[in-house]
């Protein structure tokens, strides 16, 4: 989650006590609707950044609102600090507890392709370079789904570098709430002028 903080100092305005009031009253409804934009922009600017290879990641991040003064933009992947931070080489074995005995792998052929196969006619065999369904119900056919898996008992990953989204994120956070409260205040002060 990302966090940003953003004061409004009055005192400098040189405001009396009855101009003081008449800017506190336009002065939260204006701060929620600066919350609004800055939660927009920062949830926008962080979709733009995430990688899109999948565009799982980009899907899952939202915005949330807590209150008229706090809110936060953030994902729910498990994998996403990973790929804000990198990952160290590490090794990635089943998880027992789930019942899974064994990770598969899928077979490439020449030329870096899965090898996929015809599972009525095994002689029949085709190539493609990516295996896009993992189940029949999002598969347009059939052929999709037969390709060749290697089963192991543990995989070596060997680590990725940082794609930072979130955390550049949360830097142009810092700079929108600044901004974005200093728009609220100001049209506070216009709107307690008028009225």
């Amino acid at each position: 989650m990302i966090a940003a903080n953003a004061k409004i100092n009055l005192s400098q305005l040189g405001l009396t006590k009855e101009a003081l009031k008449k800017v506190s009253r336009y002065l939260p409804s204006e701060l929620g609707r600066a919350l609004n934009r800055t939660l927009v922009k920062v949830e926008k600017y962080a979709k733009v950044k995430a990688p899109h290879k999948t565009g799982q990641t980009a899907a899952q991040i939202a915005s949330v609102k807590y209150s008229a003064a706090s809110g936060a933009v953030g994902t729910n992947q498990e994998a996403a600090a990973a790929i804000d931070e990198g990952a160290r080489p590490h090794k990635i074995t089943p998880n027992a507890s789930h019942g899974t005995k064994a990770l598969a792998i899928p077979v490439r052929g020449k030329g870096g392709k899965y090898v996929s196969y015809d599972k009525d006619n095994p002689s029949r065999s085709k190539r493609y370079r990516k295996v896009k369904y993992k189940d029949v119900a999002g598969a347009p056919n059939k052929r999709h789904l037969a390709v060749e898996f290697n089963f192991v008992g543990r995989v070596h990953h060997p680590g990725t570098k940082g794609q930072p989204f979130l955390s550049s994120a949360a830097l142009i956070a810092n700079k929108v709430s600044v901004k974005e409260a200093n728009k609220a205040a100001d049209i506070a002060l216009k709107k307690s002028s008028e009225g």
